[in-house]
């Protein structure tokens, strides 16, 4: 009876340690259950941040992309404006304030270009001088806001007598200059 005593208490024993044993291995499984559980919740929040941080640099990328192409079209824009502001100061010195028409400068840069394709073209070219008479006496009798309109005048009526395609320029002062290109060929 000892002995069964003895066994039974061992057996006891032998289920108690192997119970314990089994709850501490329960408790070890829930632990490691609740870690990886903590790890996917880590590895989630990683996750949405990495999307988070993508899509800021995405949106930044695009701002950046738009202030780019805005800059761009800014400088071509800029550049736009001083080919105008370049082509402006051009006409402005080779053009008469008072008329409109060429003036001496644009005489010499516009004419040379211009007959040397009627050579090559082989088209006949004519060269007119016109004076106007009494301007003199209209600047020094009427004044010289009168010897400007007589100017204008005789520029828009010379302007009005010669082809499109003719070059009129006001030489100075009183003087003007017709170049006439592309004219009929004289009769042989």
């Amino acid at each position: 009876a000892n002995r069964q005593r003895t066994r039974a208490q061992e057996l006891a024993s032998q289920t108690e340690a192997r119970r314990a044993e089994a709850v501490e291995q329960r408790v070890i499984a829930e632990a490691a259950v609740e870690k990886e559980k903590a790890t996917r919740r880590e590895a989630e929040r990683q996750r949405v941040i990495a999307e988070q941080q993508t899509l800021e640099v995405g949106r930044q990328r695009a701002r950046a992309e738009a202030a780019l192409k805005e800059a761009e079209e800014q400088r071509a824009e800029a550049e736009r404006l001083r080919k105008a502001a370049e082509e402006a100061l051009r006409n402005l010195s080779l053009t008469d304030q008072l008329t409109g028409l060429y003036n001496y400068r644009g005489f010499i840069n516009l004419a040379e270009h211009h007959l040397k394709i009627a050579r090559r073209e082989m088209h006949p070219s004519l060269l007119i001088y016109a004076d106007m008479d009494g301007l003199k006496e209209i600047n020094d009798t009427l004044g010289h806001t009168v010897g400007d309109k007589a100017i204008r005048a005789v520029a828009r009526a010379t302007r009005s007598l010669v082809r499109a395609d003719d070059m009129l320029f006001r030489w100075g002062g009183d003087e003007f200059l017709v170049l006439m290109f592309k004219l009929p060929q004289p009769e042989a």
